[in-house]
C-alpha cells in the first residue's frame, strides 16, 4: 500500500510540476504585463529544462529590452542544448536577436559557437560585433586571435574596447604585438584602459 501511494505522490507531484511550467511559459507571451515577461523568462532559465528553449528563444524577440535581456541569461543557464539554436539566429534578420544570441553563447562559453561568433564579427550592426568579440572572449578560444586581431581597428570605439579585452583573455605573442600597436594609434581613453588591462592579462599568462 505504502508503494502504491508513494507512486501517485510522484505522479502529482509530477503534474503540478508539468502544470507549472505551463504557467510560466503563458506567462511569457506578449500580452502580459512586462515584468511578468521578464520574471517568467528568469524561472524558465532556472529550472533549466530543454523545454524551456522555444519560449525563451520566441522571448529574444520580445518587444521590451529587459526581458530580452533576461531570456538571452536564461538561455545561458539551460546551456548545451540551447547551443544549436543560438547559433541559427546570428543570422536572424533582427540586429537586436543577433545580439542576445551572441550574448547567450557567450555565456555559455561553448567551442562549437566560436566560429560563428569569428563570422559575426564582420556583422554590419556595430552592436552585434561588439557583443560578438565579448563572447568570444568568454570561450576562451586561442584560435580567433588573427580574426580579433582584424578588428582592432573598427569604427567603433565600444567594439574595439571589446576585441581588446577579448585579446587578453584568449591571444598570444600576436596579440600582445597587436595590442601594443594600437596603442600608439588609439585615440579613445576607455579603449586605451582597455588595451592596457588586455595586456596585463596578457603578461600574467605568460608568467
Amino acid at each position: 500500500m505504502a508503494g502504491k501511494t508513494d507512486n501517485n505522490a510522484k505522479k502529482a507531484q509530477g503534474k503540478n510540476i508539468e502544470n507549472a511550467r505551463e504557467d510560466i511559459v503563458r506567462s511569457t507571451q506578449p500580452g502580459n504585463d512586462p515584468q511578468v515577461r521578464q520574471y517568467a523568462t528568469l524561472l524558465l532559465g532556472q529550472l533549466r529544462e530543454s523545454e524551456g528553449i522555444d519560449p525563451l528563444l520566441r522571448a529574444l524577440r520580445d518587444p521590451d529590452k529587459k526581458v530580452r535581456d533576461q531570456a538571452a541569461k536564461a538561455l545561458g543557464e539551460i546551456g548545451g542544448p540551447s547551443v544549436d539554436s543560438l547559433i541559427s539566429l546570428l543570422e536572424d534578420p533582427d540586429w537586436k536577436v543577433r545580439y542576445r544570441a551572441a550574448e547567450a553563447l557567450g555565456i555559455i562559453g561553448s567551442e562549437s559557437a566560436v566560429l560563428f561568433l569569428v563570422n559575426a564579427l564582420d556583422d554590419p550592426k556595430d552592436h552585434v560585433r561588439y557583443m560578438a568579440a565579448k563572447a568570444i572572449g568568454e570561450t576562451g578560444s586561442g584560435s580567433t586571435e588573427k580574426a580579433l586581431i582584424a578588428r582592432l581597428g573598427d569604427e567603433n570605439e565600444f567594439v574595439r574596447r571589446s576585441v581588446a579585452m577579448a585579446l587578453g583573455k584568449t591571444g598570444d605573442n600576436a596579440a600582445k604585438k597587436a595590442l601594443q600597436h594600437s596603442m600608439i594609434q588609439e585615440t579613445s581613453e576607455s579603449v586605451r584602459q582597455a588595451i592596457e588591462t588586455a595586456l596585463q592579462l596578457l603578461e600574467k599568462k605568460a608568467v
